[in-house]
Formats: structure tokens, C-alpha cells, sequence
């Protein structure tokens, strides 16, 4: 306003205070850092190029208000807008690299996933293979004990002729009916293998009572305890033949059944 004074003594107050007020607004865009037109209209005064009329004509009564009033806006827009923009850039490239290793994370999965299933596919061969040995062993090994079991009274049938004073007729009698428990256990056990699906439990059942009972038969000294307790040896004995057969069938294909099959008949 002093310089407006100085050039043009006659200008009016409303001119003054119209400078005043776009000096503020300039204040405040310089303020904010940027450049408003409020800006170069108060530059160009200030260099003398303009006159107070042509600043009075240049400005219309519009602008009085709206030149300040922008000029803030500018300085506000500007002091909101240059500090985020940084921002969504951070945000943006931090999102798209979160991605990118999500990504990369996937693929190295895969590509492990494809190594574990060729390493698993020969786990599982070589753990078949183990398994099937160790249940051929545990078959020619149970049967094997199955059978002592079984022939255990041709053994001590003598001894006990001797020591209890038993004739051959009441050897016969203990002895008889241990074939018919023995044919009926056959079917029984092997009917059993399909319903409850698990041949090993028949066959493992079997051979421990079947080994129990041996153990009874040997405490006794009647005739009706030797024949409960063998009638009831030959209901289990039944346990091993079927379900060794089934499991043979399981684990052995057609091709090789025969050899493995003679094998476990070894045990007998």
C-alpha cells in the first residue's frame, strides 16, 4: 500500500485495501510454495509495470475475495497433497512386493512339493517292501508256533500215560474231537477275516489263546480238563491257515504268489 501511494497519490482506499488483501493471500501461497496468480499481480506492481487503474481493471470486484481465498486453498492443497502422494507410492510398492514374494513363496512350494512327491513315491516303495517282509516273517514264524501248539499232546501224550496212569482209550478220547473243533475253527476264522477286514487280528488273537490254552492243558489231571481244554486249542487253531492265506493273496501278486506261497509252507 505504501508503494501504491507512492506511485498514484490519488488512488482510493479500495485499492489499498484490495493490495493489502492480495499481499496476505500472497503471503500465504509463498508460504505454502507455490506460485498463485496473485502472486505475479503483486510482482508485476511491485516492478512497476502495472498502474494502479490497470490493477484496478486487471482485478475485478470477484477477485477481490476470491484472490486470498484461493490463494489459501492453493497453499492448503499443496500442503495435503505433497506429503501424500509419497505415501501411496510407499503403499502401492510395498502391496506390490508383498505380492511378488507371496508369489515367489507359492512357486518354491510347489517346486519342493513336486521333490517330496518323488521322494515319497520311493518312501513308499521302500517302506512296502519292509512291511511285506516283516508280515512274510511274522506268518512263517506264528504258523511255525501254531503247529507246536497243535501237535504239543503227540508229545506229551506218552509222558502222560506214564505219570497219570492213562490208557491209550482215554488218550483217544482227550484227542478226538480236536480235528471237528479244528475243521469248524477253519471256516469260522476265515468268515471272521472278511467281516472284521483284518486277517493279522484273527491270526494274532489265535495264536495267544491257542498258547493259553497249551498252558491250561498243563495244569490239569482229569480227563474232562485235558479234553475241555483241547476241544477249545482246536476251536483257535483254526486262526492261522485262513488268515495267512488271505494275507499271502494281499501282499503278493500272481506272479510271485506261488514262491511265497511254498515259502510259509515251510513253516508247517
Amino acid at each position: 500500500s505504501s508503494l501504491l501511494g507512492v506511485a498514484n497519490p490519488r488512488a482510493d482506499t479500495s485499492v489499498a485495501s484490495l493490495v493489502r488483501a492480495m499481499a496476505e493471500g500472497a503471503a500465504l501461497t509463498f508460504t505454502a510454495g507455490a506460485a498463485s496468480p496473485a502472486v505475479v499481480q503483486r510482482s508485476a506492481f511491485a516492478g512497476g509495470r502495472r498502474s494502479a487503474p490497470q490493477l484496478r481493471h486487471a482485478v475485478r470486484p470477484s477477485q477481490q475475495v476470491a484472490g486470498p481465498v484461493a490463494g489459501a486453498a492453493a497453499g492448503t492443497a499443496s500442503q495435503s497433497n505433497s506429503p501424500a502422494v509419497p505415501a501411496v507410492a510407499a503403499v502401492v510398492g510395498s502391496t506390490i512386493g508383498i505380492w511378488r514374494r507371496r508369489l515367489r513363496l507359492l512357486r518354491q512350494r510347489r517346486r519342493s512339493a513336486v521333490a517330496d512327491g518323488k521322494g515319497s513315491g520311493e518312501d513308499v516303495r521302500q517302506k512296502f517292501q519292509v512291511a511285506r517282509s516283516l508280515t512274510f516273517f511274522g506268518m512263517v514264524l506264528g504258523y511255525a508256533v501254531y503247529y507246536l501248539t497243535r501237535l504239543s499232546f503227540t508229545y506229551v501224550g506218552p509222558i502222560m500215560r506214564q505219570d497219570l496212569g492213562l490208557s491209550m482209550v482215554q488218550l483217544g478220547l482227550i484227542s478226538s474231537f480236536f480235528p471237528i473243533a479244528y475243521m469248524n475253527s477253519k471256516f469260522i476264522s476265515g468268515v471272521l477275516s472278511d467281516m472284521l477286514g483284518s486277517p493279522v487280528l484273527i491270526f494274532s488273537v489265535g495264536l495267544m489263546l491257542t498258547g493259553v490254552l497249551n498252558l491250561g492243558f498243563a495244569a490239569g489231571s482229569t480227563i474232562p480238563w485235558f479234553t475241555a481244554f483241547w476241544v477249545a486249542n482246536g476251536l483257535f487253531q483254526g486262526c492261522g491257515a485262513t488268515p495267512c492265506n488271505k494275507m499271502l493273496v494281499n501282499w503278493y501278486p500272481a506272479s510271485s504268489r506261488g514262491k511265497w506261497w511254498s515259502g510259509w509252507d515251510a513253516s508247517h
